[in-house]
């Protein structure tokens, strides 16, 4: 019986080539750094724990039961914006990375992308770090496996907080968007994918406007003549310059708005004048088709608008026959040539159609009606006069800043 029992209590070991798996993956799970992450930031700015959710959000992880590795940011407010210094002690060749936006929103959510690139490529041990490795922001300073920076001969020269990151070393000058060259658009509005290659360093990120006046004429307000149009447009720019020279690239998405003025015109009846003058003002987004500073651009622009027009009517012996102004609302869209003449200065060509919540239309003294613009949909008995439609063409000439 004493036998049957230990026969049957016996198990046979795990063979070796099993053993040795287990192991293996046992100690590579033990290898796994863990990241310990710091961060100065000025108040109003997300916090540490804001970045460490974007970086996890990107799918990197900052825990483990390795050896512990540091990873700082600074945020520094500056006169266009923000700055981040990100310390990288991470790799064969740590580096500093700084960025800069308008936003500290922004600012804090392109940090999180490159740590979480960074987090995920570390190496299991830590490495020995080339002396010759240069930070991007300073010719004459190396990044020492603290992640400190460091002068040429080895000495430290900033430490976190610092307002320099070391001897010779720049923060990136705030630049004026309107000099900026663009190389074209960062994603296409046919494109989902765009795969560049750039070397590590600085993205950078300039907000400006491209301001357009305007001059031409309208169809469809009057029958049967134009009237004069113009139009003040400003446009806001995004503009991406890619770290290492790769290129300036505009992005989506532009914030159009613009202020018009219709008029004025003179419409002449058989038996009576109207005078007309209106203002319009309008919001909207544009989708660049191609956009280059010094060279051909086209924009195609959408907008929702507002506008207030007056209409006096005389009679042949000057006398007021209805005097009135109205309130429309309007939906358009225009087409935008554009041809820059160096970074600053550009000539447009515009095209556009607009539909307003009703035809214009003036009336006599009794009731009857002295005309109508172009509408769609014909008037009813309750006073709907048709909903107004009308083109325009303008030339212009604007500056980029």
């Amino acid at each position: 019986m004493g036998m049957m029992t230990l026969a049957s209590s016996f198990r046979p070991l795990p063979p070796p080539w099993l053993i040795a798996l287990l192991l293996t993956l046992a100690w590579g799970a033990a290898a796994r750094a863990e990241v310990v992450l710091t961060m100065d930031a000025p108040a109003g700015c997300p916090g540490r724990s804001d970045l460490e959710a974007a970086i996890a959000a990107r799918g990197a992880r900052l825990d483990g039961n390795g050896p512990q590795r540091a990873l700082h940011v600074r945020i520094e407010a500056e006169a266009e914006g923000f700055v981040g210094i990100l310390s990288l002690p991470l790799s064969a060749e740590p580096a500093l990375r700084r960025i800069h936006a308008t936003s500290c929103a922004e600012l804090v959510d392109a940090l999180a992308a490159v740590a979480a690139i960074a987090v995920s490529h570390a190496p299991e041990a830590p490495q020995e770090v080339s002396p010759k490795r240069v930070s991007y922001e300073a010719s004459d300073a190396v990044v020492a496996p603290s992640g400190l920076p460091r002068a040429a001969d080895g000495a430290p020269v900033a430490a976190p907080g610092a307002t320099a990151l070391a001897h010779g070393s720049r923060h990136a000058p705030a630049r004026d968007p309107g000099t900026l060259r663009s190389d074209g658009v960062l994603l296409g509005p046919f494109q989902r994918r765009r795969e560049l290659s750039v070397e590590a360093g600085t993205l950078t990120i300039d907000r400006g406007f491209d301001l357009t006046l305007l001059g031409g004429a309208a169809i469809g307000v009057l029958p049967g003549q134009v009237v004069p149009r113009f139009d003040f447009i400003a446009i806001r720019t995004t503009m991406l310059t890619l770290p290492g020279d790769t290129g300036t690239f505009l992005s989506a998405p532009l914030l159009y708005s613009r202020l018009g003025v219709l008029g004025p015109a003179l419409y002449t009846g058989a038996d009576v004048e109207t005078d007309l003058f209106g203002l319009s003002l309008g919001v909207g987004t544009c989708l660049a088709l191609g956009y280059v500073r010094d060279g051909f651009s086209a924009l195609l622009c959408g907008e929702l608008g507002y506008g207030v027009v007056g209409l006096q009517t005389l009679d042949g012996s000057g006398n007021e026959e209805q005097s009135k102004t109205r309130g429309y609302g309007s939906v358009g869209g225009s087409a935008l040539f554009q041809y820059g003449f160096g970074s600053r200065v550009h000539v447009t060509l515009r095209f556009g159609l607009d539909s307003t919540t009703h035809a214009l239309s003036a009336q006599r003294a009794d009731g009857s009606e002295v005309f109508h613009g172009a509408r769609f949909l014909a008037a009813d008995d309750d006073g709907f006069n048709g909903y107004g439609i009308s083109g325009y063409v303008q030339l212009g000439i604007g500056v980029h800043f």
